[in-house]
Order: C-alpha cells, then sequence, then structure tokens
C-alpha cells in the first residue's frame, strides 16, 4: 500500500493525508487515520546515527549547551523527526524538553495536525504546548509573524531556547528568494543560531541535513508525519522555488543546492565582517533617540561599500531595516549636503554638515525631568536645573511652539525661543526636538541648552526643587548601540 508499511497487522501511515486530483482537476483530500507503531520506538531506536548524531552535538554545543529546549513542532516530517531526535538524546546530553505547537487555523485540517502533535508527544512523554491564533487574513507572512511571537512568549515563560527544523533544503530556498528581493544580507540565509526577540534565542540544528534524510529517519522508524498541500501550491514563491526552480538548477548543475548553500555560508562571514567594521565607524557617533542621526563626517569619509553597510545597520537600528532595499541605501550612500530624501515609516533624511538627520514626521512624547530636594546645587542650566516647587508645578514639559519666549540667564530683555536657540548654536535641526520646561508660552528651561533668569528667582523661605535630566538629548551620540554579543541559548551550562 503506497505510502504505508505493515508491522504485524497495524498499518502504519507516514503521511496522515492524502490527496488525490478528480476530472475536474478539483483537489480533495481524504483523511488518513494515523496509526503510531505498537511498541512506539524507545530511546535507543530513536536516536538517529552517527553522522546525524554528531551533527546535532556539534550544533548543540554551538548553541552553548541548552539545559531547555522548548522544540516547534507542525508535525511535519521536519519537526516530527527534530522532536523524536531530540527526545532521545535528552537525557544522555542533560536538557529538558517540550515542544509547542502553533495552530494557525488556516486549513480545514489544521485540528488534525494538532491532535497529531498531541499523540506524538505523549508517546514521546515530551510536554506539548498548544497555542491557537486568529488571523485577520489568510496572509502567510502574518501567519509567521504571529507563530514566531507565540513560540517567542513561550520560551520567555520558561526561559529556554526554541528549536526549529529548517533544514538543507529550506536554507538554500531562502537564498534564493532574497535574491530574487534584491537582499543583500539575506544571501547568507539563516543563521543556525540567532535571536528571537531581545531575550530568547533560535537555534536550528540541522541546516546543513537533507530532508530526505530525516524523512528516511522517520520512515526507518514506522513514525508517519503530516503532509501540508499548501506546500505544492506553487502560487507562493517558496513554493515556486521548490518545485519549479531548484529542480531545474540540479538538473542543470547537480549539486547546485550544496553550492548555493555553501556560498552562503561564505557570505555571511563575509557580511558579519563587513557589520563589524560598519558598526566601529558609527558607533558613539550615532543616535536613534530620542532624534536620530549619524556623524556625517565619519560615514560620508567611509568608502562606498562600508557606508552603505553603515545606513543598513543604522536603519535597523531605527526600526526601518525592512525599508532599506538598493534603492534607499543607495540614496542615502549618495546624498549631497543640504539635500533630503523621504525614507518611509515617518522620516525625511536631511544631510547637514555635521550630521546625516532622520527627522521624525512626529515626534515622541516629550519625557519628564526627574526631581529631588534642594541642597544648595543650582545646576549647571543644562543637565540640571534648581527651581521653585511652585514655579515648576504652573509648568508643563513640552517641545517648543511657536511664540515661545525666553528671558535668557542674566539678561533683561525676553527673546524668541529660536532667536535664543540659534544665538547659543544649537543645532537648526535638533531645535524643535529640544525639551522645554514651560508656563505658557515662557520657556523656564530649555533643557540641554540653558535656563531662564526666572529659573533663580525665589521668595525668602520658599521650597526649591532640583531638576535634572536622565534622558539623552538631540545630538547626544549612544555609545550603547552596535555592540553586539553571540547568543547562546538560554540555561546553557558550563
Amino acid at each position: 500500500m503506497k505510502g504505508g508499511s505493515r508491522s504485524g497487522n497495524v498499518v502504519i501511515f507516514r503521511f496522515c493525508h492524502l490527496k488525490v486530483r478528480s476530472r475536474d482537476c478539483t483537489i480533495l483530500r481524504m483523511t488518513i487515520p494515523v496509526c503510531f507503531p505498537r511498541p512506539f520506538p524507545d530511546a535507543a531506536r530513536l536516536k538517529p546515527d552517527g553522522d546525524l548524531t554528531e551533527t546535532l552535538a556539534l550544533s548543540y554545543r554551538r548553541a552553548g549547551l541548552p539545559g531547555h529546549v522548548l522544540a516547534a513542532l507542525s508535525g511535519g516530517a521536519d519537526s516530527a523527526a527534530l522532536v523524536c531526535m531530540l527526545s532521545s538524546l535528552r537525557e544522555e546530553w542533560g536538557f529538558s524538553l517540550e515542544a509547542v505547537h502553533v495552530n494557525h487555523g488556516l486549513r480545514p485540517e489544521a485540528g488534525q495536525d494538532e491532535d497529531f502533535c498531541r499523540q506524538l508527544c505523549a508517546l514521546l512523554s515530551v510536554p506539548l504546548t498548544v497555542r491557537r491564533i486568529f488571523l485577520s487574513g489568510k496572509s502567510e507572512d502574518e501567519a509567521r509573524r504571529l507563530r514566531y511571537a507565540a513560540l517567542r512568549e513561550e520560551a520567555e515563560k520558561r526561559g529556554a531556547g526554541v528549536a526549529a527544523a529548517h533544514h538543507l533544503r529550506d536554507q538554500g530556498e531562502t537564498i534564493l528568494m532574497n535574491l530574487m528581493r534584491g537582499s543583500v544580507r539575506g544571501l547568507g540565509g539563516m543563521r543556525e543560531i540567532c535571536r528571537l526577540g531581545e531575550k530568547t534565542v533560535l537555534w536550528r540544528p540541522l541546516l546543513s541535513v537533507s530532508p530526505n534524510i530525516l524523512r528516511s529517519y522517520l520512515a526507518e522508524r514506522g513514525i508517519p508525519w503530516t503532509e501540508d498541500a499548501t506546500n505544492s501550491d506553487t502560487r507562493y514563491l517558496r513554493n515556486a522555488v521548490r518545485h519549479d526552480i531548484l529542480p531545474l538548477m540540479e538538473k542543470a548543475r547537480p549539486g547546485a543546492l550544496r553550492h548555493i548553500v555553501g556560498t552562503g555560508i561564505v557570505l555571511r562571514e563575509e557580511s558579519d565582517w563587513l557589520d563589524g567594521e560598519a558598526a566601529a565607524v558609527i558607533r558613539g557617533r550615532c543616535a536613534v533617540d530620542p532624534f536620530p542621526f549619524i556623524s556625517a563626517p565619519a560615514l560620508y569619509a567611509s568608502p562606498p561599500v562600508l557606508r552603505r553597510r553603515c545606513l543598513r545597520l543604522f536603519l535597523e537600528a531605527l526600526g526601518a531595516g525592512d525599508q532599506a532595499d538598493a534603492r534607499l541605501i543607495g540614496a542615502l550612500a549618495g546624498l549631497d549636503e543640504g539635500a533630503s530624501f523621504a525614507v518611509r515609516g515617518g522620516y525625511t533624511a536631511v544631510r547637514g554638515k555635521e550630521y546625516l538627520y532622520f527627522v521624525p514626521s512626529v515626534p515622541a512624547a516629550a519625557l519628564r525631568p526627574a526631581e529631588s530636594p534642594f541642597t544648595g546645587d543650582v545646576g549647571d542650566g543644562r543637565r540640571t536645573q534648581s527651581l521653585s516647587a511652585a514655579l515648576y508645578r504652573s509648568c508643563v514639559t513640552r517641545y517648543p511652539l511657536p511664540g515661545d519666549v525666553i528671558l535668557p540667564f542674566g539678561h533683561r530683555s525676553r527673546r524668541t525661543l529660536m532667536e535664543y536657540f540659534g544665538k547659543m548654536k544649537t543645532d537648526r535641526y535638533f531645535r524643535l526636538r529640544i525639551p522645554v520646561v514651560a508656563s505658557g508660552n515662557e520657556v523656564i528651561w530649555a533643557v540641554g541648552v540653558g535656563a531662564s533668569e526666572l529659573a533663580r528667582r525665589t521668595s525668602p523661605g520658599e521650597e526649591r526643587l532640583l531638576l535634572s535630566w536622565p534622558h539623552p538629548l538631540p545630538g547626544d551620540a549612544d555609545g550603547s548601540l552596535f555592540t553586539t554579543q553571540q547568543p547562546t541559548m538560554g540555561g546553557a551550562k558550563p
């Protein structure tokens, strides 16, 4: 019987679902009851052969010897094989294992896939968490984003790392898709170990393993898996690459897949080196909060290839990495002094003499200064300033508005706030993002610039406060940006 084998009187189907094509070319689906082998293979039989075990062991060490692993389980052959293999190695290697199944509800068979995962994990004695997510549409991109968000949330609850079953062919497909999209850094493909959010690490131990090996591993042990019919729909780019493009490439040049993946490894290493060089150029010479900028002399004195990578790193830090295509990077890299360029996401890039500014269309809400009791320190007028408590309670902290005035410290006549900023040589692009403590249109303190004469006026016995500004100001470089550290999975043992 095709798709199955016999063990005694039990029929073991390697596919949960079969699909047939009727005369009118409509795809029909037939659900086949899933039969697991009885008795189910023990850990010794589930353990992969020597080469595959060595592949997993080397990757496990590179991941930092995680003590708690959360495996993503869809029910497909790849994830089923990964969970089975990890379950056979957990006692020997000393880690705890759980699985998470995310039910998107996109397909009629989603409930059957969930049932399959429950049965498999019960037989393996692997705790399973099922997350059901609701999509606004039938977008694969949205499903992927919400799936990874669910995995990250579950991992953070446990302090675990996430293990995913992406394999050699997935890697080759990803590299080709990124080439089609014009993603320069994407030519390195997926990383074996990378961050999934700030606290969680994503581990892909099977990136060098062919999917045929994973299916053979399951078939030899009589373990079934599920098949997603949408994986054959070539309207999706990945499926077109898998079923049409890669087979043609393999036919024209046998071994093309491994050559593509091998080239991706080299490109990733070179890209990582270039990232480090670019980070060294702009580290301590840029900021994303509260006003994004990069030092123009440092950026534009760099060779074009390094300049482009600096811009790509900065846009990613700014949260606009998905906009960093060749057109935008090229435009910013060649921007003349005084010229501007619109960046999707609410910024306009403007090149000045000292800075390349990213002017936000909507500024963030102004923060407030910290308050402490007055001890005799009148402040420096920039980061700290003493003030009458009664006067401060009549003030608000905001950004400059038209009509604002200030009586500069030590002066007798008022000026408009913009005239004052000009006199103080405040960068003109930063002026509208400088926090001010103001009562009506009367500015008492322009944080980072100077205070009003009114700030030192007080009545005998009147309570005073010392205000301090602990937040970044426009023009403050952020030295913590682009400090990199190789991620390792949570719960790592020495």
